[in-house]
C-alpha cells in the first residue's frame, strides 16, 4: 500500500489545515474530516441526503455500488444543516467559489495550496482525510472494528 494512504492529520493539523483553507474548499475538507468520506462520495451528496432527524448523510452511491448512510456528530449535523439551508432538495452541496463543479485537479491544487498556507508536512490529498477521520475516532475510544465499518459501512 502507498505510505500516502497511511497518513492521517493530528487534531491540530487538522485545524491548520481547515484554516488555511479557502472557503468554499473548506466546506469540502470539512465534510470529509467530519465524515470520512471520499471526495466523489461528497461531490454527489444533494441537499435531499443530509437528514437531519436521522442525523445521517446518504451516500448514494459509493465505491462498492451500496447506498450507506453515514452517522453524523453534531458538529457534522450543523455543518449539513449550514450547507442544506434554503437549498431546495437536488442542489449538490459542494461547488467552487464561481458557482462551477468542484474537479479532481482543482482539488488537487486546492490541497496542496492549503497544506503549504497551513504548514502540513508531509503534505496530505483528500484521502488522508478518511484515514484522519478513523483515526480520530479510535482515539475517542471507538472500537478499530467500528472505526473502519464507520469509514466503509458494509463494503468489508
Amino acid at each position: 500500500m502507498d505510505s500516502a494512504r497511511l497518513r492521517w492529520l493530528s487534531v491540530d493539523e487538522s485545524k491548520r489545515l481547515l484554516n488555511a483553507c479557502a472557503p468554499d474548499f473548506r466546506k469540502l475538507v470539512q465534510a470529509g474530516l467530519l465524515t470520512g468520506c471520499r471526495e466523489g462520495e461528497l461531490l454527489a451528496v444533494r441537499a435531499r441526503d443530509f437528514d437531519a432527524e436521522s442525523e445521517t448523510l446518504l451516500i448514494a452511491d459509493g465505491k462498492s455500488g451500496k447506498p450507506r448512510r453515514v452517522p453524523l456528530t453534531s458538529e457534522g449535523v450543523a455543518l449539513f444543516e449550514s450547507l442544506t439551508a434554503g437549498e431546495g432538495e437536488a442542489a449538490p452541496l459542494f461547488a467552487r467559489q464561481d458557482g462551477t463543479p468542484w474537479h479532481r485537479v482543482a482539488i488537487i491544487r486546492a490541497m496542496q495550496e492549503a497544506c503549504v498556507n497551513g504548514r502540513i508536512d508531509p503534505p496530505a490529498t483528500f484521502y488522508t482525510l478518511r484515514h484522519t477521520y478513523a483515526s480520530h475516532l479510535v482515539q475517542c475510544g471507538t472500537p478499530h472494528l467500528e472505526a473502519v465499518r464507520a469509514v466503509h459501512g458494509a463494503e468489508n
